[in-house]
C-alpha cells in the first residue's frame, strides 16, 4: 500500500466518467439523473449533483465487497491516514459505529463510555449482547458545554479486566468516534465524520 499516488481519485473518476455516459436510467434513485427533480431544487444546488447520485453499478463497485474503484479509493485513504485498513461508510455514522463496537465487544463484556454517548453506541452494545460502563464527561460550567472524555479524565476507568475490554468515547457532537480495544492486544478503531 506504500507509495499510492495521493493525486488519484478513482472513485470520482469513475463517477465522472458514468455520469456522462449517455444511457437510460432504469434504476434507483429515482430521479434519474436530475431529470426528475424540480427546476427550484435543482437551481438551489446546482444541475451537476444529480447525475452523479448513482447507485452501485458495475463500473461503480460494491460497496460491501469492493474490488475496483472503491478498493483503490479506501487503500488510498488508509495510506493518507496512516491506517491499516480504511472502510467507507455511506448514510450517516450509525452502521460504522455498531459496526466497530460488535467488532470490539461480544456478549457479556463491558465497554467504558462516557455517559453522553451517542444512541448509535447503546444499539451497537445491545447488539453486541456487551454493558455499558459509564464515565461522567467533562462539563464547562461557565460556557455550559458538555465535552467527550479527555485524557486525563479517562485515566482512571481504563484498567482492563476479563469483563471491562474496550474503551469508547466521540467528540461532540459526533466528529469523531474511536473504540479501543484490549481483545487481543490493544487495537484501535477510529472514524472521523465530516463536518
Amino acid at each position: 500500500m506504500d507509495g499510492l499516488d495521493q493525486q488519484q481519485a478513482p472513485l470520482w473518476q469513475a463517477l465522472q466518467n458514468m455520469a456522462h455516459q449517455p444511457q437510460a436510467a432504469f434504476y434507483t434513485p429515482g430521479h434519474r439523473r436530475g431529470r426528475g427533480l424540480p427546476a427550484s431544487f435543482l437551481e438551489g444546488l446546482g444541475d451537476g449533483f444529480a447525475c452523479l447520485d448513482l447507485p452501485e453499478l458495475p463500473a461503480l463497485d460494491n460497496l460491501f465487497a469492493p474490488t475496483s474503484v472503491i478498493q483503490s479509493a479506501q487503500c488510498l485513504a488508509a495510506e493518507a491516514f496512516g491506517a491499516e485498513h480504511t472502510w467507507f461508510l455511506v448514510n450517516g455514522s450509525t452502521a460504522g459505529v455498531i459496526a466497530a463496537i460488535v467488532a470490539t465487544c461480544g456478549p457479556g463484556e463491558q465497554i467504558i463510555l462516557p455517559r453522553n454517548s451517542h444512541v448509535s453506541v447503546i444499539s451497537g452494545l445491545i447488539l453486541a449482547g456487551a454493558s455499558p460502563v459509564f464515565v461522567p464527561p467533562e462539563y464547562d460550567l461557565r460556557r455550559g458545554i458538555v465535552y467527550g472524555l479527555t485524557p486525563g479524565r479517562s485515566q482512571p476507568p481504563w484498567r482492563p479486566t476479563p469483563r471491562q475490554r474496550q474503551f469508547c468515547w466521540s467528540t461532540p457532537p459526533m466528529k469523531a468516534f474511536v473504540v479501543i480495544s484490549a481483545r487481543s492486544q490493544l487495537s484501535l478503531i477510529a472514524m472521523i465524520f465530516p463536518c
